[in-house]
């Protein structure tokens, strides 16, 4: 009793404890203080603050910085700028950091794949392939973990008018594993996402790039397998052909 006394008034509205995110705190502090040609050591310390978090990370009944979702985001700008280094070693070692932690952190990392997407885009516009193909492989790998549905527009968006044809792709690629992996999650894509998924890619069958008309094909498969009801809504919507 007296335990649940002294919870109650350290926490007297029963909000949340405030959690202590001094490793993140610590490791953002390092990347801002070590020198760009200082990469390895920015690797380093990423490693050793993911190292650092238990697998699985969510135990039951403790909520720690590396199993709160708000939290984790606060990792955005910092992975950010690891993963759009120009050298391609740190990338890659980024990379699979990056994949040790989703594997780890699983759906608590939401907002953070979310937040990180705007410079994963970014680096598909570039013109090093080695590391757009570093970045796609631990990305794809990460949708398979974590639903991520908020993601889904930007990629909508982006495939529709982003000049960059290996963008276009990456959207086309994302929205594709998406759809293929939280299909079964009932309630989690929900019918007006589908409906919008279903109706960005097929006006995106007429991108002037064959390999983006090809994933894209590849994505509305699942759509017409995965949602059959929906199939002909999409096709024959004339609101899907607002550039006819």
């Amino acid at each position: 009793i007296q335990i649940i006394m002294d919870s109650f008034v350290q926490n007297p509205r029963g909000r949340r404890p405030q959690i202590d995110d001094t490793p993140i705190q610590d490791f953002i502090i390092y990347l801002e203080k070590t020198p760009a040609d200082q990469w390895a050591k920015k690797a380093d310390a990423f490693e050793k603050l993911v190292a650092s978090i238990p697998n699985p990370a969510n135990v039951q009944g403790t909520i720690e910085w590396f199993s709160d979702p708000r939290i984790l985001r606060h990792l955005a700008v910092s992975i950010g700028a690891l993963l759009k280094d120009s050298r391609s070693t740190l990338v890659k070692r980024s990379c699979e950091t990056c994949t040790q932690l989703w594997n780890k952190c699983g759906p608590d990392a939401r907002y953070l794949l979310k937040d990180i997407m705007p410079v994963i885009l970014g680096i598909h516009a570039q013109t090093v392939q080695v590391i757009r193909k570093y970045v796609q492989n631990m990305v794809s790998e990460a949708l398979t973990k974590i639903p991520c549905k908020g993601a889904m527009p930007l990629w909508l968006e982006r495939l529709k008018t982003d000049k960059s044809r290996t963008v276009r792709e990456a959207c086309a690629i994302y929205l594709t594993i998406g759809m293929e992996n939280w299909k079964d999650d009932e309630g989690y894509l929900t019918t007006e996402i589908w409906k919008q998924v279903g109706s960005g890619m097929i006006r995106s069958l007429r991108d002037p790039s064959p390999s983006t008309r090809e994933y894209v094909r590849q994505g509305l498969e699942i759509f017409r397998n995965s949602r059959p009801d929906l199939w002909d809504q999409v096709i024959y919507d004339p609101s899907g052909d607002d550039e006819g």
